[in-house]
């Protein structure tokens, strides 16, 4: 690899066009409902902090893929994390930044409403890998122009004369549910058939689409992304044709030693009325403890983040002791930081668990949630500039959670 890389494992690209909004709106807090109406002027007023986190959001999200990785990374210039074409976090330079998408299969099905339009939207899974990588093309070939005029911003895109900072390796979205087997194995086979681990294969492939999905290949997705608040059940009992789904999905995987991130907080996008049980790390020692899955890369997304505020005020903590004990106990597992680091009392947190906990220290992986954390931060420059800043890790340990780690973790060779 040229340049030492600064790697974010939990990382979002996608646009409005991905999310199911109607599934959304059935789970939404009923201040970003009242931005639409009359009353939007109380529920400023109420939750301002809110309201104006959701805006930016949504700048962020009306725009295409390709448009979004160029908006980010002029930030990251203009504020000077990024200078001389690479980033510096904790003292330490890094010549790119390595981000993984986390695709999402939306396509869930049979959301009744008592509306007149009563046909579901579908949201299939191929429309936003087609989205993504035609995304990443168009920013390897062009960067974003921005220009004061009247007092008005103008902004257009221009071939690329400068290096991309970033550096674009999705992970696939997967819900077995909304497939029949022959199918996930036919996924499995397109996507992933000759992959072998090696960085240099996916960096030969980085911003090559060609626009026709039939035509990909190995070696664009870096591994597979599982999403249980949506349905997906890691091991499920009682059900002989899902039970054959995931388990050709995790014999698929071990065999050849793809990465895979699985959600585990209880916030997210929850569509299932069993999304905390399908989402606790317990689920996972179903599968674990069977001998041929023990070798599965797993990385547990979150730490297993509890909310402090749904449990009343009480700290929880039994999902990321349960997936301290995991790390303990197989050699493959690993846990990432994302929206985890939203403040440095966070990183204090995190400090007295690294200090505890020895055999974690080579398990643990930067990331952070971006573009969703826009709930709780203004940029991308901010989770990154407290990252950097924080005192509860030294320089090298750093280097560790952004660099050493995620390169264990994602490649083989």
């Amino acid at each position: 690899m040229t340049g030492r890389k600064f790697y974010d494992i939990h990382f979002h690209a996608m646009n409005l066009a991905h999310p199911n909004i109607l599934a959304f709106i059935r789970q939404i807090n009923w201040q970003l409902l009242l931005l639409a109406s009359p009353l939007a002027s109380i529920a400023a007023a109420v939750g301002g902090r809110t309201i104006k986190n959701v805006q930016n959001l949504l700048s962020v999200m009306e725009n295409d893929i390709g448009s979004f990785l160029m908006l980010v990374e002029y930030y990251l210039k203009q504020n000077g994390l990024v200078s001389n074409d690479s980033l510096v976090i904790g003292g330490e330079r890094f010549a790119s930044i390595v981000i993984t998408p986390l695709m999402m299969d939306f396509g869930y099905k049979n959301i009744l409403t008592d509306t007149f339009y009563k046909i579901p939207p579908q949201k299939p899974i191929v429309s936003q890998v087609t989205d993504v990588f035609k995304g990443i093309r168009d920013y390897c070939a062009t960067e974003l122009i921005v220009e004061q005029e009247n007092g008005r911003i103008k902004y257009d895109t221009a071939p690329r004369k400068g290096r991309a900072i970033f550096e674009v390796y999705p992970f696939l979205g997967i819900n077995t549910k909304n497939y029949d087997l022959a199918h996930v194995e036919k996924m499995l086979d397109k996507y992933f058939r000759d992959y072998n681990g090696s960085y240099n294969d996916f960096r030969t492939n980085l911003g090559r689409f060609n626009g026709d999905i039939d035509e990909m290949r190995s070696n664009y997705f870096a591994g597979i992304k599982l999403y249980p608040p949506i349905g997906f059940d890691p091991w499920p009992t009682g059900n002989k044709e899902e039970l054959a789904k995931v388990e050709c999905l995790y014999t698929f995987c071990c065999g050849k030693d793809i990465p895979v991130t699985v959600h585990c907080s209880d916030g997210g996008f929850k569509l299932d009325r069993k999304a905390h049980e399908l989402t606790s790390p317990v689920k996972w020692t179903e599968v674990l403890t069977r001998k041929r899955y023990q070798s599965l890369k797993l990385n547990f997304a979150h730490f297993g983040k509890q909310s402090r505020k749904k449990y009343l005020f009480l700290s929880r903590n039994d999902w990321r002791d349960k997936i301290l004990r995991l790390i303990g106990e197989y050699p493959n597992i690993y846990a990432d930081l994302s929206y985890v680091g939203t403040d440095m009392e966070h990183y204090r947190m995190l400090e007295e668990i690294y200090q505890s906990n020895p055999h974690i220290a080579g398990r643990l992986l930067f990331g952070s949630d971006f573009m969703i954390n826009l709930m709780d931060m203004e940029s991308y420059n901010s989770y990154l500039e407290i990252f950097s800043g924080t005192d509860s890790f030294s320089a090298s340990q750093k280097v560790d959670l952004c660099n050493i780690n995620p390169e264990q973790f994602l490649w083989r060779q």
